[in-house]
């Protein structure tokens, strides 16, 4: 059962030893006065709309320390390149902030693309941040219809079959 809400008077006599209790105490684990970092995450998903395939983007996350302890942030599992930076020895004062950059490669595809980074932090309320990048692909060429077939050839007879290419990420190009 939790001990959320009861007094300290409250816990020693709970079926908890004397010594468990004066170890709660002394550590302040369950004591909200204990000082404790606070990780806020700015805009955690940035939303890039699109970009070409083949090339890099980077966008800068900030984290901000609301608590009246240091916090501490390291990467975790990522999906993606990410650097968590501009902060010397990684830990921020209370009321100071960090940025953590990420830094994504593009494949090739028309298709929806997401990357997400965790950060590890030292906040008992918000342990783990998640920073996530999204958008599309833009494709350099797409066919319509991407296959078509001439059947029924006849020697000597035109035959004809239209295609459409467009690209959406280049201005003009030639056949």
């Amino acid at each position: 059962h939790s001990h959320e809400g009861h007094s300290h008077e409250g816990h020693s006599h709970e079926g908890h030893s004397h010594n468990e209790a004066q170890t709660v105490d002394s550590e302040g684990a369950e004591d909200s006065s204990k000082p404790k970092p606070i990780a806020v995450l700015e805009d955690g998903v940035y939303n890039f709309g699109s970009m070409e395939p083949y090339t890099r983007r980077q966008h800068k996350f900030t984290v901000r320390n609301e608590g009246d302890a240091p916090l501490t942030l390291r990467e975790g599992h990522s999906s993606c390149k990410c650097t968590i930076g501009e902060v010397g020895d990684e830990s921020i004062p209370p009321g100071g902030e960090s940025t953590i950059l990420l830094s994504w490669r593009s494949a090739e595809g028309s298709q929806l693309f997401a990357h997400e980074a965790e950060i590890i932090t030292n906040d008992p309320d918000n342990p783990i941040l998640t920073c996530r990048v999204e958008g599309r692909i833009l494709s350099q060429l797409v066919a319509d219809p991407g296959a078509f077939s001439m059947t029924g050839i006849i020697p000597g007879v035109a035959e004809q079959a239209t295609v459409t290419l467009t690209s959406q990420t280049w201005e003009s190009f030639e056949v």
